[in-house]
């Protein structure tokens, strides 16, 4: 509001429109929030990117490793650096212990299967420490754990 003094009591007011006092601090305000926008739909787009990059490796590792397995017949622990995802690290810790009970009953199988003249020199070698003189004959068949199956 203007005010201009015209001598003893007289005083001349005019008013101003509140729209056009406001104007200056309505277009900072707006190229602040149009600069905070843009600001989150780039940041919204590179997140969008980059997060199923660090759940879609991991996972075609885990699928590599399975596709391996699946020609060997064999399923070998997971020797891959951990994952930074949670439930991606349990998914490979549950494929390392399944790969683990697999390792040990086919172990047990074939310790279970296996005739005496497999089976002697394995014992002999855990009492003793040493291989015993087979007339180079070979054991064809790992030696499990020792302790566990006898």
């Amino acid at each position: 509001m203007d005010t201009i003094a015209f001598g003893e009591g007289y005083v001349l007011r005019s008013l101003q429109s509140l729209e056009a006092a406001g104007r200056p601090v309505q277009g900072i305000l707006e190229n602040v929030f149009g600069f905070a926008a843009l600001g989150t739909l780039l940041a919204t787009a590179l997140v969008s990117i980059v997060s199923p990059q660090s759940i879609v490796r991991p996972i075609a590792g885990v699928v590599s490793h399975l596709r391996e397995s699946e020609s060997t017949g064999l399923l070998p622990e997971f020797r891959a650096k951990p994952a930074a995802i949670q439930e991606i690290r349990d998914l490979t810790e549950s494929f390392n212990r399944a790969a683990a009970a697999i390792r040990e009953a086919r172990e047990i199988c074939i310790w279970r299967t296996s005739s005496s003249w497999v089976r002697w020199p394995v014992l002999w070698t855990r009492a003793t420490g040493t291989r015993p003189a087979t007339a180079g004959a070979s054991v064809s068949s790992p030696a499990p754990s020792p302790g566990r199956w006898t």
